[in-house]
């Protein structure tokens, strides 16, 4: 058996971060992640403060979109950071009926949603009820082309270089 070779990525820090961004002028979605334990609301508001301390570093012609599962972590970014759009973001086994209460509740129309199970009637009551949809994780490049058809906004991908194709038609 021949050993694997790992590549070793050092994981940048957010200020390596937004130099990156600001090079390339990718748009981006950052995503929060939930923080539990003991120090969960401590580390929750260090983190909205190095937030709003670090976002102004970001060039103005790069679009930055707040995406979070966290309500409270959503809605703590609304407060300290609403000039910055935001996305709930659900897992389909936990998206029940009180879905538009929650966007609303987070001041956001647009909605990032899992793609298991995700029907054409669905994608058509949310976009008919005037949201922004967006789809992860969706490698399948027939799924991708099937979504978009469906009418959704955008997609989360591993392997965007697949879907470059999709640019050049839009």
């Amino acid at each position: 058996m021949v050993p694997s070779k790992i590549q070793r990525r050092k994981v940048l820090t957010f200020d390596e971060f937004i130099d990156f961004v600001n090079a390339s002028q990718l748009n981006v979605n950052i995503e929060l992640k939930g923080i539990t334990g003991n120090h969960g609301p401590k580390l929750a508001k260090s983190l909205i403060k190095q937030l709003v301390e670090a976002m102004p570093k970001f060039s103005p012609e790069v679009e930055i979109l707040f995406s979070s599962f966290n309500i409270p972590l959503l809605k703590a970014v609304q407060e300290a950071l609403p000039q910055y759009p935001r996305a709930v973001l659900y897992e389909m086994c936990a998206f029940y009926e009180d879905w538009r209460t929650v966007l609303d509740f987070c001041d956001t129309h647009i909605l990032h949603l899992e793609d298991i199970d995700l029907t054409e009637a669905l994608v058509r009551r949310i976009k008919d009820d005037g949201y922004i949809l967006n789809v992860y994780t969706v490698n399948d490049v027939d799924r991708v082309n099937q979504l978009f058809n469906f009418g959704v906004d955008g997609v989360f991908t591993d392997y965007p270089q697949n879907l470059v194709h999709l640019q050049e038609s839009l």
